[in-house]
C-alpha cells in the first residue's frame, strides 16, 4: 500500500503505533555512509534580550508541512527540527537523528536522538518520527512538496530508537530531501486537529508564543531544548513589504535583521551599527501553465522569452546584483551548462513568434507575481509586464499577499507568475518543477524530462548524474517551460549587535547560532 494511503488511515496513536512501515525517501550510497553525533552541549546562561527580522513577507502557515518559500521556512526552522540538517556548505549533517548508514542502495537506517522532547512535554522517538513523515505525504495535509518523499515506499519503527527507511532505487538526494521534513508532536496535532497551522508545537530551540498574520510571529527559547541552547530569549518576525521601509527600521533599531536590499539603497545599510551581508542566492523566473491557453504554445512561450530584455532588466532594476539565467540552473548547481546561452533579446522574434502561433494582434493574460519577497521583485514585474506589452501583448499586473500568490501556485489557477526557487540541488529543485506532483508544477507535458530525472535521481554515481541533468537542462530550455530570468544576490543587513548571522546559499535564516551584545 502507499505511503500516502496509509497515512490517511492515520487516525489515533493506536493506529499510528499499529500500521507498518510505508514510507522510502530513495536510496542511497552504494556503501554504508554515517554521522557523528555532535557531543552533548554544556550548560548555558540564561537566554536574554529580543531581535526583530523584518521580512519582505509574513509566513503562509504555521504548519512547517506546507510551507514552501524560505522566509517560511526559517521561522518553522528555529520552532522544529528535522531528522537531517544541512550545514552552510550544503552538507548533511545529524540532528535528530545521531547517525545513519547504507545497509544496501535502497535501505536507510537512522538512529535517533535520545530523550528529546516536545514543547508540549510529549517524547520524540522513532513512533513520532515516522507519523510525520507519513504526515509529510498524506493528501490530506495538502503539502505541495510532498513529492519531494515519493521515492520512499516504507517507513519501519526498528525500536523506539531506530528508523530504518525503504526506497523505490537509489535515490541520491535522500538526505537533502530530509532536510524540509520537520518533527511534529503526535500528540498535539491529535489535541488541535486542523488548527495545527495555528498552535505549532515543535521540538525546537524556540517556542511559539503568538502570530498575528501580517503583523508578527513570535516565538521565545525553549529552556529545555536538547541541543545549543537559544542565547536571545525572544524572537519577533515582521512582514513588510517596502525596502524602504525595511531599511527605515534596521537604522533606527526597530530591526536588528532585513532581507532584499535593493542595490540602489544598499549605501543606506552603513555605519558603524550595521553591516550589509550578499550571497549568491535563489533562482528567478517566470513559469508558465501548460494547461491554460496560450502557454501551452512552445512558439508563445519561446517568443515570451525573446520578448523580455533580461540584461537590462539586471543592469538597471537589479543594479547588476545577479548572475544571468540560460535555462533552469544556475552557477554550481549540478547540470549547469556554462555554455549553453540564453534567449537573445529580440522583439522583431518575438512578434513573428507570436503571428506564427495565430497572435499576430497578441492576447491578454495576468501575470501574477510578489512584492517584497524577492530583490525588487515589484519593480521587476513591472519591466516585464511593459516589454512583453511593446510586442503587442496586453500583460495585466497581479500583486497578491505572498500566501494568496502561494496558494494560486499549488492551486494551478495562475496564467504565469513570477517566483523564486530556493532549492540549490538539482536533484530537488527538479522534480518540483518539472514533474507531476511537484510544488511548482504546471502540467509541463514531457515525459521524457521526467523520466532521465527520474533516472538522475537514481543514478549514484555523480559524473553521470551530472551528464544527464546537463540533457534535461538542454530539453528544457528548448521547450521553455519558463521565460529564464536571473539568479539574484540575496542581501541582508544587520544591526551590529547581532552575533552569528551567516548568509546562506539556501537561503534560509537560521538563528541557532545567534547572540546579542549588550
Amino acid at each position: 500500500m502507499p505511503l500516502a494511503s496509509q497515512a490517511a488511515r492515520v487516525t489515533s496513536r493506536r493506529e499510528v503505533l499499529r500500521v507498518a512501515g510505508l514510507l522510502t525517501l530513495g536510496g542511497g550510497l552504494l556503501s554504508a555512509c554515517s554521522a557523528p553525533a555532535p557531543a552533548a552541549p554544556t550548560a548555558a546562561p540564561a537566554a536574554t534580550g529580543e531581535a526583530t527580522l523584518v521580512l519582505g513577507v509574513d509566513a503562509e502557515s504555521l504548519d512547517p508541512l506546507v510551507t514552501t518559500n524560505a522566509f517560511s521556512r526559517s521561522m518553522m526552522k528555529a520552532m522544529f527540527d528535522t531528522l537531517v540538517v544541512l550545514d552552510p556548505k550544503l552538507a548533511p549533517q545529524p540532528a535528530l537523528a545521531t547517525s545513519w548508514e547504507t545497509p544496501n542502495d535502497t535501505t536507510w537506517r537512522f538512529k535517533l536522538r535520545q530523550g528529546v522532547k516536545f514543547h508540549d512535554g510529549s517524547p520524540f522517538n522513532a513512533t513520532v518520527a515516522k507519523y510525520s513523515l507519513e504526515r509529510f505525504v498524506d493528501p490530506n495535509t495538502k503539502n505541495p512538496e510532498a513529492a519531494v518523499l515519493k521515492p520512499i515506499t516504507a517507513v519501519k519503527v526498528v525500536d523506539e530508537a531506530t528508523l530504518e527507511l525503504t526506497t523505490d532505487g537509489p535515490f541520491a538526494a535522500t538526505l537533502t530531501a530530509l532536510q524540509n521534513a520537520f518533527m511534529m508532536s503526535l500528540t498535539a496535532v491529535q489535541a488541535v486537529g486542523d488548527q495545527v497551522a495555528k498552535k505549532p508545537v515543535g521540538t525546537g530551540q524556540y517556542k511559539f508564543v503568538e502570530w498575528v498574520p501580517g503583523e508578527r510571529l513570535v516565538m521565545e527559547a525553549n529552556p529545555d531544548y536538547w541541543g545549543t541552547k537559544a542565547k536571545i530569549q525572544r524572537l519577533t518576525w515582521k512582514p513588510v513589504a517596502e525596502a524602504s521601509t525595511r531599511i527605515v527600521a534596521l537604522r533606527t533599531g526597530q530591526a536588528d535583521l532585513i532581507a532584499n536590499i535593493p542595490p540602489q539603497l544598499m549605501d543606506q545599510v552603513s555605519g558603524p551599527d550595521m553591516k550589509l551581508e550578499r550571497v549568491p542566492g535563489i533562482l528567478i523566473a517566470i513559469m508558465f501553465n501548460f494547461a491554460m491557453k496560450p502557454f501551452d504554445d512552445l512558439k508563445v512561450r519561446q517568443a515570451l522569452n525573446h520578448a523580455v530584455n533580461v540584461d537590462e532588466i539586471i543592469q538597471f532594476v537589479l543594479g547588476g546584483a545577479a548572475t544571468r539565467l540560460a535555462s533552469a540552473t544556475k552557477p554550481g548547481m549540478l547540470g549547469h551548462d556554462p555554455e549553453l546561452k540564453p534567449y537573445p533579446y529580440d522583439p522583431a522574434k518575438a512578434r513573428q513568434l507570436l503571428a506564427e502561433a495565430g497572435f499576430p494582434n497578441g492576447f491578454e493574460a495576468t501575470l501574477d507575481a510578489p512584492n517584497g519577497r524577492y530583490l525588487n521583485d515589484k519593480a521587476v514585474a513591472e519591466a516585464i509586464v511593459g516589454q512583453l506589452n511593446k510586442v503587442g501583448l496586453n500583460i495585466t499586473l497581479n500583486m497578491p499577499e505572498y500566501p494568496a500568490l502561494v496558494q494560486k501556485i499549488v492551486g494551478h489557477t495562475s496564467q504565469f507568475y513570477l517566483i523564486g526557487s530556493v532549492e540549490p540541488a538539482t536533484e530537488i529543485a527538479f522534480p518540483r518543477a518539472f514533474k507531476s506532483g511537484g510544488a511548482f508544477y504546471q502540467a509541463y507535458p514531457n515525459q521524457e524530462v521526467a523520466d532521465t530525472i527520474d533516472r538522475a535521481n537514481r543514478t549514484l554515481d555523480r559524473a553521470q548524474r551530472e551528464q544527464l541533468f546537463r540533457q534535461v537542462n538542454l530539453q528544457i530550455q528548448q521547450d521553455a517551460p519558463w521565460l529564464f530570468l536571473y539568479a539574484q544576490q540575496d542581501t541582508y543587513g544587520l544591526r551590529s549587535r547581532l552575533q552569528g548571522f551567516e548568509a546562506r546559499p539556501d537561503p534560509y535564516i537560521v538563528v541557532r547560532d545567534w547572540s546579542l551584545t549588550s
